[in-house]
């Protein structure tokens, strides 16, 4: 079972061949929904304001407010979608943080 696991993890990003997550490059579709939502004060180049900071982690992509002071503890949120219905979604979330 567990070399079953680690095989499917690396055909995920692409069904005829091994890749990693780290190869996975997303298309601009979903990033152009995000832009033309969010306020034009947003970098060109990233979602983001030019004050905030990405940090890639593997698969994840962390996001930072400016001077961003983490708790010693918290919590966070995550959200799932399938390739049928992530617009829908993305386009009912993006209003809470534009």
């Amino acid at each position: 079972m567990e070399n079953k696991i680690y095989h499917q993890n690396y055909i995920l990003v692409d069904s005829e061949w091994y890749e990693s997550f780290d190869s996975y490059q997303p298309s601009n579709e979903l990033i152009g929904i995000v832009r033309s939502i969010l306020p034009l004060t947003w970098h060109v180049r990233s979602i983001l304001p030019l004050t905030w900071q990405t940090q890639k982690d593997g698969i994840w992509f962390h996001v930072f407010p400016p001077k961003l002071q983490l708790e010693e503890q918290g919590w966070k949120i995550h959200i799932s979608a399938k390739p049928d219905n992530c617009k829908e979604i993305l386009l009912s979330l993006l209003p809470m943080y534009a």
